[in-house]
């Protein structure tokens, strides 16, 4: 038995080295979810992310940001923005949405998925409107958008770090169409 063993691991040293960096990272994964699931701590479930059923593990105690999946990497609050749109916006890939400060695997999802989306970030020192790394500069409380821009405008962790936020929201209902939305 051990001869078969040292064979095996002589025919993948012989391999390219990239290929051999790529099974040893299958077998570390693979060995890390049997693993968390001999402990309890690997669940099934769907994943709205990847848009089927994953492993989920649990990378520490604070399940809100340490249960991830364990294709994509994403986090519950990734998963619960994509199941209320899947639910109560189905047709979201054709709507016009606008994303302020995005982040994580939700916000990349939407992107890849819908065509009419818009991301901005506040940056001080990038005029309202224009880029910076390819990122739009907007500011909440002043947003440059036109009237009736949007069918839906998402914020994630945004408002505790807004100065004036009657303001902003004033600000993102103007831009927002008759019968729209905000997921905040």
């Amino acid at each position: 038995m051990m001869e078969a063993t040292n064979a095996a691991l002589d025919s993948v040293d012989s391999k390219p080295p990239n290929f051999c960096r790529g099974v040893r990272r299958r077998i570390k994964r693979r060995v890390f979810l049997a693993t968390q699931w001999a402990r309890g701590r690997l669940n099934r479930r769907y994943c709205t992310i990847c848009d089927r059923d994953v492993w989920f593990h649990e990378t520490g105690p604070w399940l809100m940001d340490q249960y991830l999946c364990s294709r994509c990497g994403s986090i519950p609050r990734n998963h619960a923005i994509l199941k209320v749109l899947n639910d109560h916006f189905p047709e979201w890939r054709q709507l016009q949405i606008h994303e302020s400060s995005p982040g994580g695997a939700s916000s990349a999802k939407i992107k890849r998925d819908c065509g009419g989306y818009i991301a901005s970030q506040f940056f001080a020192d990038v005029p309202r409107g224009k880029s910076k790394n390819g990122q739009r500069s907007e500011d909440l409380e002043a947003l440059t958008f036109a009237d009736e821009s949007f069918d839906l405008v998402i914020t994630q962790d945004v408002f505790e770090h807004v100065l004036q936020p009657a303001k902003a929201f004033a600000e993102i209902a103007r831009t927002l169409k008759p019968g729209a939305h905000t997921f905040t």
